[in-house]
This record gives structure tokens, C-alpha cells and sequence, in this order.
């Protein structure tokens, strides 16, 4: 397995009608994360605990040095926040090309959090957000365009 440095993740959000806005210049870290709801399945007789995976869900958090200057990172965002918009994310570790070593993580997802100013005197000003689910189906795994 190759080992690398994170160094240009592709990380883009846009509404579901117009093209994904590249996020890569305000981007400071990008996680993305999937759970399953665990389901207890144990009975009678079992020694462990028993257990299925059930429901799908995934999230991404994302932590941003600061625009607030027209048509920038903090517009669209408290936009994505305020409005509760369906947005298309996609996410890939190494630039915005799926590969079979780069997958792109993409899904219709809502912004539930975000904090448009963090950060101690002298600090770069950041902001963070949360983006989750909204439609009921999981992300994609895309491995070529």
C-alpha cells in the first residue's frame, strides 16, 4: 500500500443545481467519516455479545482558514448552513481525479454545523463545518470518471 502526505485533497460542495465549488484554497483538513448503526442481535445461549451492522450513515468535517469578502468561502457556507440545502460533496485525498489509489467520496448532504470564526489572537482565523446525509442513500466510492 502506498503511503503519502496529504498535501491536495480535493474537497468541493456545491448545490445540486449548479456546479461543485472548489474548496481546496480555504481548505485546512477534511475528514470523512462512515458508521453503521449497530443492531444487538444477541439471544439465549450466546457467550458475546451478537450484533449486525444496520443502517448506513456518513459525515464530513471540514476546518477552513476564513473568507469573509463577497462570493467567498463564509457566503457559501452560511448559504449551505442557513438554507438547509441538498449540496453534492466530494472528496478524494489527492486531487479531484478518481483513481483506483485516489477514490472520490461524494453524496447529497446538508451543513448541520458551522462556526464561522474560531481562533486566538495571533491565529489565522478559521472556521469549521459539518455536512451529513440528507437523502436517505450513502455516499459513492467513485474510483474512475
Amino acid at each position: 500500500m502506498a503511503k503519502f502526505v496529504i498535501d491536495n485533497a480535493y474537497f468541493a460542495v456545491g448545490t445540486i443545481s449548479a456546479a461543485a465549488t472548489d474548496l481546496r484554497t480555504y481548505t485546512r483538513s477534511v475528514t470523512v467519516n462512515f458508521t453503521a448503526a449497530e443492531q444487538d442481535k444477541t439471544v439465549m445461549g450466546n457467550t458475546a455479545m451478537a450484533r449486525l451492522s444496520g443502517l448506513k450513515d456518513a459525515s464530513i468535517d471540514a476546518e477552513f482558514v476564513t473568507d469573509f469578502a463577497d462570493g467567498t468561502l463564509d457566503v457559501d457556507l452560511w448559504n449551505w448552513y442557513n438554507n438547509g440545502l441538498d449540496v453534492a460533496v466530494y472528496v478524494a485525498a489527492e486531487g479531484a481525479t478518481p483513481t483506483a489509489s485516489n477514490p472520490v467520496y461524494t453524496g447529497t448532504m446538508i451543513c448541520t454545523a458551522f462556526t464561522p470564526i474560531s481562533g486566538s489572537v495571533g491565529d489565522a482565523a478559521m472556521s469549521t463545518a459539518n455536512f451529513v446525509l440528507s437523502i436517505g442513500e450513502q455516499m459513492d466510492r467513485v474510483v474512475s470518471a
